[in-house]
């Protein structure tokens, strides 16, 4: 109770809530996965136009998943959706992006996953059967 109080009152941090489980699961899950794709573009040598080509479309296809699964779609579009697969699929100290990277060297996932948890690789499968659903 004491953290909330002190996290409400900060002028340097800003607590955001939400009242969609499904939307904030699905971006806070799914960014990890889209990361690792993004690091395979990456990786095959693409630059930030194709990858913000690629997080454009795919958060137009989270969206529609976000709809399909009974979530608010408005959620995919803050920061619990955009905001974390920017993040994700952006930044050089993303586990998820590394791994892409790493695959298109010719690593092995399981070599990766002996370093680092790389938690879109796990996600993948169920996103897969979500996808097709």
């Amino acid at each position: 109770v004491r953290m909330q109080q002190i996290m409400r009152n900060s002028k340097t941090v800003r607590v955001s809530t939400s009242d969609d489980p499904v939307g904030v699961q699905l971006g806070g899950a799914l960014k990890n996965t889209l990361a690792i794709g993004a690091g395979m573009l990456s990786g095959m040598g693409f630059g930030i136009n194709t990858l913000s080509a690629m997080v454009t479309r795919a958060s137009h296809e989270l969206r529609q998943l976000c709809i399909a699964m009974g979530g608010n779609p408005r959620t995919i579009d803050g920061l619990a959706g955009m905001g974390d697969l920017m993040l994700t699929c952006f930044s050089s100290q993303s586990r998820n992006q590394q791994c892409g990277q790493r695959l298109m060297k010719g690593e092995r996932i399981k070599d990766i996953e002996k370093n680092c948890t790389v938690e879109g690789i796990a996600t993948a499968d169920v996103a897969i059967v979500y996808a097709d659903m």
